[in-house]
């Protein structure tokens, strides 16, 4: 499995991490974590991600208000 750097994605209101590894070319997948408030790191325990990075790029990111990503401003919503 190939990993590229640590990437942010800048938006008006916030700045969202991801990380991509895997494949270069195939269907993306992206992977969501559960939460609130707990980042992406947990999910990389699984031997799974090994096997489908073989095929397909994977996705990676700490959703708003978790992990690298901004947190959430006062009086903001988180949808």
């Amino acid at each position: 499995m190939t990993h590229e750097p640590m990437t942010y994605v800048e938006t008006p209101d916030s700045t969202i991490y991801y990380e991509l590894s895997g494949a270069s070319s195939g269907v993306p997948l992206f992977i969501l974590n559960g939460g609130p408030g707990g980042d992406h790191t947990y999910l990389k325990i699984s031997s799974v991600w090994r096997d489908l990075a073989a095929s397909r790029p994977l996705v990676f990111y700490d959703q708003r208000g978790t992990g690298k990503s901004s947190l959430v401003k006062d009086g903001d919503s988180c949808t």
